[in-house]
């Protein structure tokens, strides 16, 4: 019995299957390596991957290796493919940057980058504020450490080569995650920006796998300085009312 899936155009499967690999792979791929794993020859290969390279769907590293690009989620971008997700959390979110009058930003993992998808500006007057849709390293950003504190020793390994950490580096940043996953919030000084602070919590599922993560950035104030544990039982108060939506 014929398979009602397939299409009448080979390279277009050969291409969205392509797309479906890079998706679910941490790191980037050979020609050779995406060949096997879809069951294709290195030839048959070429010509759909280089469309997708052509079209900026996919990047090549210095190594030769290819992953996909954020190109998907911008074509997307009049319906996010996290547009339920951040319905979801915005009211929280909103709550929170009133009750505060601080800033606060919802963050995913994507493709072993930081993405940024949803922002509330709160109303302090010196508050600061991020671009939606803003890419950052994962062991560099307190979002970012929170999510791959709920990752496997593989997958930490695994993107650590990737941002070319040292041995020592990669020793720190595997027992802050321990206390990360332990204490399930991170605070810290922002890696980028004199005199602001991140304060962030994980959302998690009922399986208690991290889906996302908000965080707090802002500028201390000399006069009436931010209390950090306020902040941080607000924004414990918002990740429970996004968890119990999910």
């Amino acid at each position: 019995m014929p398979d009602k899936r397939k299409t009448s155009v080979p390279g277009l499967e050969k291409g969205l299957a392509i797309l479906e690999l890079l998706a679910l792979e941490p790191r980037a791929l050979s020609l050779s390596d995406i060949a096997k794993a879809l069951g294709n020859t290195v030839a048959g290969t070429q010509k759909p991957l280089k469309a997708l390279l052509d079209l900026g769907y996919a990047y090549r590293n210095e190594q030769g290796g290819y992953f996909l690009s954020h190109r998907l989620f911008q074509l997307a971008h009049t319906y996010s493919p996290y547009a339920h997700f951040t319905e979801l959390a915005r009211p929280a979110m909103q709550r929170f940057a009133i009750e505060t009058t601080e800033s606060i930003h919802l963050s995913v993992k994507s493709q072993n980058r930081l993405l940024l998808i949803e922002q509330i500006q709160g109303r302090s007057i010196g508050r600061f504020t991020h671009q939606t849709g803003a890419e950052e390293d994962l062991s560099t950003t307190v979002s970012g450490r929170i999510l791959l504190s709920n990752l496997s020793d593989a997958e930490v390994d695994m993107i650590c080569e990737r941002e070319n950490i040292k041995p020592k580096q990669r020793k720190e940043l595997t027992q802050l995650l321990s206390q990360i996953a332990k204490e399930e919030f991170h605070y810290s000084p922002s890696s980028v920006f004199h005199g602001v602070y991140d304060l962030g919590v994980p959302i998690k599922d009922r399986n208690s796998v991290t889906l996302a993560v908000i965080t707090s950035s802002y500028i201390k104030n000399k006069v009436n300085p931010q209390n950090r544990e306020t902040l941080l039982s607000e924004l414990q108060k918002a990740k429970s009312e996004i968890e119990s939506k999910l």
